[in-house]
């Protein structure tokens, strides 16, 4: 999946905080929850059916609703 936002993180610490993530989610019905989601780039690498997103920035939440909608 093409990442909707560039940040500063780069695809080698990206790639390590996948991994990380990966590490410890079930195999079967995986559920990822992050409270802080900032870009959610570990998420989108993720692309989990089961995924919470959160964050208190109330630009990026208005925006991951657009995406969602379709209306981006």
């Amino acid at each position: 999946m093409n990442p909707l936002l560039k940040t500063i993180l780069s695809p080698q610490a990206l790639s390590a905080m996948v991994q990380a993530v990966e590490h410890f989610l079930p195999e079967e019905n995986p559920i990822y929850v992050d409270p802080f989601c900032g870009v959610a780039e570990a998420a989108f690498q993720l692309e989990l059916k089961n995924c919470i997103l959160n964050d208190s920035n109330p630009h990026f939440i208005n925006f991951y609703k657009h995406v969602k909608n379709g209306t981006f």
